[in-house]
Formats: C-alpha cells, structure tokens, sequence
C-alpha cells in the first residue's frame, strides 16, 4: 500500500519548531517494515497546496494521512477539503492529538474518513495491511470509521508497554534528515498535570489501558545512537522527551553507559523540581552541555494555583543554581497571556528569570488547548475565542480582563530583552526581534566596533542604546 503523510508545520515557523514529527516518523518505520510504501510532506508556510496535490496526483496513494493540532485544525479543514475535492481514490485518515482529544469535530468533516485516536503505529499498519487484501477494515481498535452515514467508533487498544518492539524513526521521510539527526526519544507520556498541558487529559482517555509513563531500554536507545553515529555521523544529540531523568536509577545507568559507548554532548529537559546538585553533576560527567527547564512563571499564585504546577521559587532557583554549579548552560521556558495574567504578574516572571539568568530564556503565548484544565477554565471564564489562532509565538487568542492583545505581543517578542537588559546590555539587545531597528543598527556598530577593534565601544554603544529604549517605554513608544 502506499501512503503519504502530511505533517502541518504552518505559522510554527519560529526558531524553536523543526520540520519533523516523531509520532509520523515511528508509524512510517512500521508501515516500511512491513514493506509498505511511505511517502512523507511537511506542509509548512510556504507551501502551497498545488504542491500537495501534485505529490498526489504522482504517487497517487491509497491513504493521506494528516498529523493535526488544534492549532492548525481551521488550515487543516481546508487542506483536505481541497484533496477530497480533487482526488476520489485516497482515503483521509486524520490523526495527532487535536483528532485524539476532539473525536467528534473531526469526523464530522465531510473530508474525513477516518480518524486516529492515540498511538497510531498498530492501528495505521493494521489498516493498510487489511485495506491490502481488499478486508473488513471497520473492526481496528483507536480508529474511528465511516460506514455511510454512520460512524463506528472503536474502543482503544491497550498503549505499547514494549516501546523496543518499534523499529527506529524513519527519519528520511521529510527529506529533512541531516537536520534533525540528532534527536531523539527514549520515553512516552509524562505523570504530571499542569493545567495547561493535555497529558492529564490524555491520561484519562487512556484510563485502565496499560501504563501510561514508559521508558525504552537503555540497550535499545544505546543502539539507535550507535545507528545515528554510524549514519549521520552526527556530533551531538538532543533528547526530546518531556522530562528525561523521571527515573533516577534510569538516568544513572544510562549516563554511565552512555559516558562509555556515545560520549556526545548532549541537551535535555529537566522539571526543577526533580533536580539536584548529584544529577547535573552526573549528566555533566556524561556529557551533557545544556538542561531545558520550565520557570513557566513568575507569580506564585499564577503558577501554582492557574498552572496546577506544584514548584516552589525556592526550588526554581535552586535548580539553575545546581545546574550552573555543574558546569552547564542553562534555557528557561515561560509562558504569559495566561487567565488573570496582568503586567505585575508578567513583570514578576521577568524578575525570576533575572534572578537565574538563563543563558538563553523564551516566553510562549498560552493557548487553551481542548481538554486541559484552562481550556475548561477558559470556557466557564467565557473568554474563550470564537475563531482558534494558528500561532503560539504571535497572538493570544483569548479575552483578558487586565491586559489588552497588544500588551501579550510586546511582551512576548521583548521578553528575552527585558530579562537581559539589566544584566548583560549587549545581550539584551541581541535578544530583540529580527525586525527590531535598534538590534540592526547595533549589529551595524558590532561590524565597525570588530573592524576597528574597539572593545569598549560595544559597551558604550549597548548601554546608550538601552538608555534610549528606556527612555522610548516611558513615552510608551513601545506599548
């Protein structure tokens, strides 16, 4: 059978998205075990959908199968719209964690035949071996099918407990491979329930279907590093799990192997409460150059309370203290725009993230995604939108009572300006957007400050230019 993937990468086109997804390239590496043909696409800003239908029309597959989040659901309607419009042979199945969490909207759609609840490895290669020889496809467990005017809504099948019973990603189905060679998954799920995050919510549908939290074995991740090293020959890695060291014995028998077989530098997140002094000083010992760790905010109440995430100040700061002291660079994830946010409460994880001084900071815009606690909170608030944005990094898309949309933008393209200013001025204002005049004109004065080997007048320049700025805010220039 031949299948072609779509994975939507639209206005996520911000330095910290990639064009590739894990789940997509774990269920090709099964179809193509199984000796099926796999074709994949990332359908990002650029793309226009002629380019769509013309991998269509020449590799004319019996299943286009979309990765979709809420987010890019609107663009997603219209995308397979147009494919069911011009092309009557494919099947639409239509998978990812908007169809997971929102079974119902999705299957309403004319466009879509079939829907992909949860983990789609077994369900997808079970329908592509069935559709194969011509069988009864309406009986595959997480999916969702239309027999007519009828919808037969399968139950879930129980969650892979034997994640190494998987092959290795297919990482060459986006044509994409050298760039993202070095990352890597080693676990599923996450235990923890922040408001904000759809894994409590994920959890429950898969209430009484096996463990939720697994972990691939040590030897199994040791040999595709081993394969990356030998294929790409790739010079660092990048752990992409939620959390790599939930399991403390885990993490410390990895490190100890990994130290002696893949000795790579290496990044990971790191949930700051789970940290210690001995932990980074034992990634460190294994390599490890840079932990990722959530601040997420600033104000106590916002955090534990709004979030649901259970981490005290005091523990924030200790962890990038403990991490520094290790030796390792650190980078600091928040969030604003959140419900009751105001400028006191997004100026309050401003000061926090000047406290830990994150080599590197960056601030998300909260987004209500369906089934998580805000998104009910939001609903019963009824601040929710009418039409659902498509860019975490630009807009909030819900009301707030204290904070106008021009406030959460500002503040989000200058977070890392302002977490910087009164700490290091030529960093600040490197932290600027693209467009930012002062940052390309200080870019200007770098060339000649380098040319003429002038070190203090980068200094000088720096600190004018943010006496400027400073001056600018007050008159509300930037606001």
């Amino acid at each position: 059978m031949k299948i072609l993937f779509v994975y939507l990468n639209i206005n996520y086109g911000t330095p910290y998205a990639f064009d590739f997804h894990f789940g997509v390239a774990s269920i090709s590496a099964l179809l193509k075990s199984h000796n099926h043909n796999v074709l994949g696409m990332v359908y990002g800003n650029r793309t226009n959908i002629n380019e769509l239908l013309g991998k269509i029309e020449y590799f004319e597959p019996n299943i286009v199968a979309f990765s979709i989040t809420t987010p890019q659901f609107s663009i997603a309607k219209e995308i397979m719209q147009k494919v069911k419009k011009n092309f009557s042979a494919p099947i639409i199945v239509a998978g990812g964690a908007h169809p997971t969490l929102c079974p119902e909207e999705v299957i309403k759609e004319d466009s879509v035949d079939i829907i992909c609840i949860g983990e789609g490895e077994f369900p997808m290669l079970e329908l592509a071996e069935l559709m194969k020889q011509s069988k009864d496809c309406t009986h595959i467990k997480n999916l969702w099918l239309k027999n007519g005017q009828t919808v037969i809504r399968n139950d879930l099948r129980p969650l892979m407990q034997n994640l190494d019973s998987l092959p290795f990603l297919s990482r060459r189905i986006f044509n994409n491979e050298k760039t993202i060679a070095g990352f890597i998954m080693v676990s599923r799920g996450c235990p923890y329930s922040c408001a904000y995050c759809c894994n409590h919510a994920l959890r429950e549908i898969y209430r009484g279907c096996g463990k939720y939290v697994r972990f691939r074995s040590i030897d199994n991740v040791i040999a595709e590093m081993k394969q990356l090293m030998k294929e790409y020959n790739i010079t660092s890695l990048y752990f992409h799990d939620d959390i790599l060291p939930l399991s403390m014995d885990w993490i410390n028998n990895l490190c100890k192997i990994y130290k002696d077989e893949i000795s790579l530098p290496f990044d990971c997140h790191v949930r700051p409460d789970l940290a210690s002094k001995k932990l980074f000083e034992m990634l460190k010992d294994a390599g490890c150059q840079r932990v990722y760790m959530g601040i997420e905010h600033g104000d106590d109440y916002i955090r534990k309370t709004i979030m649901n995430r259970n981490i005290s100040r005091d523990e924030i700061v200790a962890a990038f203290r403990h991490a520094k002291d290790a030796g390792l660079e650190t980078y600091a994830y928040n969030l604003i725009g959140l419900p009751e946010e105001n400028l006191d409460t997004i100026r309050a994880t401003i000061r926090l993230n000047r406290i830990v001084n994150p080599t590197g900071t960056q601030a998300t815009i909260f987004y209500p995604f369906p089934g998580t606690c805000l998104y009910k909170y939001c609903s019963e608030k009824n601040i929710l939108p009418e039409k659902w944005g498509t860019n975490i990094f630009d807009d909030t898309i819900i009301e707030l009572r204290m904070l106008t949309r021009r406030q959460v933008k500002h503040y989000q393209r200058m977070f890392s300006f302002y977490v910087y200013c009164k700490i290091n001025p030529i960093k600040a204002i490197l932290q600027l957007p693209e467009d930012n005049v002062i940052k390309k004109f200080f870019i200007f004065l770098l060339g000649v400050a380098s040319f003429l080997r002038i070190k203090s007048f980068l200094k000088y320049a720096g600190l004018s230019l943010l006496k400027h700025m400073a001056w600018m805010s007050r008159k509300g220039k930037f606001l």
